[in-house]
């Protein structure tokens, strides 16, 4: 069984034990229905053991239903990860990691073209073309931008690059030991 198969399966479970508290919790909700509409059952003055039994029962109730949703919540954080990850066992994840690295390397000498432009603008007073940005690297060199962390002319900062080159190292070991994994299934 691969990873992803088991994060699967972990949502699933997840999911009926979200279900089958719900399905609890709603039962236990409606068992008071016949006092619900009572309303000298609900305003007498006094302690009343039904009326005690019946709130204390409610509140686990919607305790139980907030964690179900939790539990649903958990689930779809699984599989919207399971979606974008890249699992060493995945049977196209050479090619995946590949890809993901020439995007990487894309996104970085983008942005070195950028900080080119806008050192080569600083000198003339003028700013950078955002346009030799990404939509998403435009959006990050405003915030950027807001929050006063953009070098001379609009250059974004050092680690913009240093961090990318970072993961697209990682993700090169990464894709050598897969491979390396790979040739040495294939000869033995």
């Amino acid at each position: 069984m691969t990873y992803r198969e088991r994060r699967e399966r972990r949502a699933d479970r997840l999911r009926g034990w979200a279900a089958k508290r719900e399905a609890d919790a709603n039962a236990a909700l409606s068992a008071g229905e016949p006092y619900r509409h009572d309303i000298a059952f609900l305003t007498q003055p006094g302690h009343i053991p039904e009326r005690a039994r019946m709130n204390a029962r409610d509140e686990r109730a919607f305790r139980s239903l907030g964690k179900a949703d939790e539990m649903r919540q958990r689930a779809d954080n699984i599989e919207r990860a399971a979606d974008h990850a890249i699992y060493n066992d995945d049977p196209d994840a050479e090619e995946r990691l590949g890809e993901r690295i020439a995007d990487l390397e894309e996104q970085r000498a983008r942005i070195v073209s950028y900080n080119v432009d806008c050192r080569r603008m600083a000198k003339t007073g003028r700013t950078g073309d955002l346009s030799i940005l990404s939509a998403a690297q435009q959006r990050a060199a405003v915030s950027m931008a807001n929050a006063g962390q953009l070098r001379a002319g609009g250059a974004l900062p050092p680690y913009a690059t240093s961090n990318l080159s970072g993961n697209i190292a990682r993700l090169r070991e990464r894709l050598a030991a897969l491979q390396r994994k790979a040739s040495e299934e294939a000869q033995g």
